[in-house]
């Protein structure tokens, strides 16, 4: 095809304003078969023609070899006066050019084709009356016809034909500007509604499909004033939002004519996701990626991004455009959101931020990077761990038992481990929550026990060992086997995440896998072989030396600076802090671990109701020699002590601790050589001390008691485990823990002095 030149000549011809099918074209041999409108004629047979069925509305020239007349209509009108021997000089003057025709248009802003002749054939001319349903795709008369028979010759006594009615509203769509005009009122009464109006009475007719294929990706349907016309996919009758230039809601106007419209592709529900997307690439589509978006096209782009993520807009399908900070439109995963503005912009070189006006929520909803995790990344401040499922931890915590178990499973790992002492504090404080790791660990900045255990610094690799719950005796850390509970996986019986600081680093673990970001490789594996996002347990580890990364991110590291520890300081902890944020009723409500909330206020009972089996706890482990536990207020700058119990031995004794746990040759004697004075004497003795102090604290509810008698019984059994080795040589011997007095407020002070006499031969029987 070859491109319209500038003159237009008027030619009589039987295709103007009729419908043709596309043929033969060698250029352009997508277009063959294609079906279009013809709406003018240039030059020595030449046709403009409107193309259908095409993703953009293209107007070329072809030449009548290269077109054929869909459905002709007739020509001679349908009532004749004239006698049959009359009709070839009627057809001859309805196609020669003589009828003057207007050669401007009448109305400011009404569509109009460049270059009109003077004078046009019948065949190419409506009356003046028509000039807002066809002024684009057929001449007007200038002038008056009143003779009837005139108009019938003509064909002017019936309505424009539907191609004709379509030219004139796709160009009323592809030119409209509220600027120029015409006024909404005159156009829906003069142009569109009467268009409408017609189009509508032929729906469902064979013809209507030529209708739909002209009109259906056109901008054809009326939105009001500020968007013009949309194209029927992109107006809905049934929406509630404030939608962007390229979704709109029909106007109630528009009402008479929800048949056609409908037909046509408007929409009688709500827009997709999917719709939003494609509004997303028009604003690229108009305003390209390398100029920044006009002010109202900017805040219109931004609100279709958020109602694009309230319809649940994914960007892993196809890529979203957000604007950067200059507004230009970028694909997401080129662009960071700040989520740290506490952070100083120096660093921050050569990072492409998203537009201050996207939501960081809303920037990380569609697919752009967070700083946080950039700078981490990039500055290798992060790795990752084994982390147990929450699969794994409920089986864990099945038949769990008593609430104080927690802190007896973490007193065993922490003997194992070789810890001298231990020191648990309930921190009811609410900790800053702005310039944390990720934004998901908000909610565990509250109320948390800790547990501090000095002088011992743990690997990831016996992290990970004392994640696992299996009773195997084969198992050992540091050359020794844990005899009862279930290690670290105890805590989440507490909470949903576990936090620890050991040494120079720092690890938290998420067994649910739904508060911390997993590693981009156990993402890809598991959508793989479920086809589904699902929570994946992760484990992430971060350096605390040389600093830099809690001066970037102090308030995740502020609850850890306890037991004289700083995390800002640089340097690394002689010791182990675990820190376990107490599970909210919220968090309980859909925990994949457990349905058990904790509050400050639970934990409180349940270290009050451990110090009064603090000793017979204490006597039964093997390298502890100290055990405390404290509270920490919200008003107050440090924690207040509730309870130290201290162990000691004579120096030459010390090394004999633990000697009757391991050796159980005691067990195949009876009762009655205790009483042997054939055998010798050989003590051990302990010095107890204990100090607490009992804090004033809000009543703890009723409890279902058959369940906490069961619980208790079950506690009971397990301390009696712990200290058998030492107070029980025959099932008839039991030991009952000293009764301390209550004063609220007040200190108490025991001193004890136990001496066992362990029986060997020469000596002269019990002592004590």
């Amino acid at each position: 095809p070859d491109g319209a030149p500038a003159e237009s000549v008027a030619v009589s011809d039987p295709f103007v304003g009729h419908r043709v099918s596309i043929s033969g074209l060698i250029a352009r041999p997508d277009l063959n078969g294609k079906v279009g409108l013809v709406v003018d004629a240039y030059g020595e047979s030449r046709y403009t023609v409107y193309v259908d069925s095409v993703d953009t509305p293209e107007t070329i020239a072809l030449r009548p070899v290269n077109l054929r007349v869909l459905n002709p209509k007739a020509d001679a009108p349908a009532s004749d006066p004239a006698s049959a021997s009359r009709r070839p000089a009627y057809e001859e003057l309805r196609q020669v050019q003589w009828l003057p025709v207007l050669a401007a248009a009448p109305i400011e802003g009404l569509p109009w084709r460049p270059h009109s002749p003077c004078v046009a054939s019948p065949d190419n001319t409506r009356p003046a009356s028509d000039v807002w349903l066809v002024s684009f795709c057929a001449h007007l008369l200038d002038g008056e016809v009143s003779s009837r028979f005139v108009l019938e010759l003509f064909g002017w006594d019936k309505p424009p034909r539907p191609a004709l009615l379509c030219a004139q509203l796709a160009e009323v769509g592809s030119t409209y500007s509220a600027e120029v005009g015409p006024d909404e009122a005159v156009l829906l009464e003069h142009c569109i509604g009467p268009i409408y109006e017609q189009l509508q009475q032929i729906v469902g007719a064979p013809e209507f499909s030529g209708v739909k294929a002209a009109l259906s990706r056109r901008a054809t349907i009326w939105t009001g004033p500020e968007r013009g016309l949309l194209p029927p996919s992109q107006v809905s009758f049934d929406d509630d939002a404030s939608l962007c230039r390229y979704l709109a809601v029909a106007p109630p106007s528009l009402s008479p004519f929800r048949t056609l419209l409908v037909a046509l592709g408007v929409r009688e529900s709500s827009f997709s996701a999917d719709d939003f997307l494609k509004a997303n690439t028009c604003f690229v589509r108009d305003y390209g990626s390398s100029a920044p978006l006009p002010e109202a096209a900017l805040q219109e782009c931004v609100l279709n991004l958020r109602l694009a993520s309230a319809r649940g807009l994914s960007p892993e399908t196809s890529p979203v455009f957000l604007p950067d900070a200059d507004g230009i439109l970028r694909p997401s995963p080129e662009l960071t959101f700040n989520d740290a503005p506490w952070m100083p912009s120096a660093g921050q070189a050569g990072t492409r931020f998203v537009h201050g006006s996207v939501e960081p929520e809303l920037a990380e909803r569609l697919g752009a990077q967070s700083l946080r995790q950039l700078l981490l990344l990039r500055d290798k401040f992060t790795d990752t761990f084994p982390c147990p499922s929450s699969t794994q931890i409920q089986e864990a915590l099945a038949g769990f038992g008593h609430e104080s178990n927690v802190l007896l499973d973490l007193l065993e790992v922490a003997d194992v481990l070789g810890a001298k002492g231990v020191h648990f504090c309930c921190d009811r404080r609410l900790h800053p929550s702005e310039s944390l790791l990720f934004p998901t660990l908000v909610e565990f900045q509250g109320p948390a026990l800790c547990v501090f255990m000095p002088g011992v610094a743990l690997t990831t690799e016996e992290l990970c060992l004392l994640h696992q719950h299996s009773a195997d005796r084969w198992f050992k850390l540091r050359g020794r086997t844990p005899r009862f509970g279930r290690r670290f996986a105890s805590a989440y019986a507490l909470g949903e995440v576990s936090g620890l600081v050991s040494g120079g680093q720092m690890f938290l673990c998420d067994p649910s896998g739904r508060y911390l970001p997993p590693g981009a490789s156990g993402r890809a594996a598991e959508e793989a072989d479920t086809g589904a996002p699902t929570s994946l347990p992760v484990g992430r580890v971060y350096p605390l030396v040389p600093g830099d990364l809690p001066r970037r991110f102090p308030d995740q590291f502020a609850p850890f600076s306890m037991f004289g520890f700083d995390a800002l300081s640089g340097k690394p902890l002689d010791g182990t802090i675990l820190r376990l944020p107490l599970r909210s009723e919220a968090q309980a409500a859909s925990s994949k671990l457990s349905g058990e909330a904790w509050s400050a206020t639970r934990l409180h009972g349940t270290l009050t109701e451990f110090r009064s089996r603090a000793q017979t706890t204490l006597i039964s482990l093997e390298t502890i020699e100290a055990v405390s536990t404290s509270e920490w207020l919200p008003d107050q700058t440090s924690p207040v002590r509730t309870l130290m119990v201290s162990l000691s031995m004579p120096q030459n004794d010390a090394s004999q601790r633990g000697a009757v746990l391991h050796d159980s040759s005691w067990k195949k004697s009876g009762l009655s050589s205790l009483f042997n004075r054939g055998k010798k004497e050989s003590m051990l003795v302990f010095d107890l001390l204990e100090v607490f102090r009992e804090l004033k604290e809000e009543p703890l509810g009723e409890q279902a008691s058959g369940e906490e008698e069961e619980s208790a019984r079950e506690t009971n059994q397990r301390l009696a485990a712990h200290s058998s080795s030492f107070f029980s040589a025959s099932s008839s011997m039991s030991f009952t823990p000293p009764v301390h007095p209550s004063a609220v407020g007040g200190t108490s002070i025991d001193h004890i002095d136990l001496a066992i006499e362990e029986g060997v031969e020469g000596g002269d029987g019990l002592g004590g």
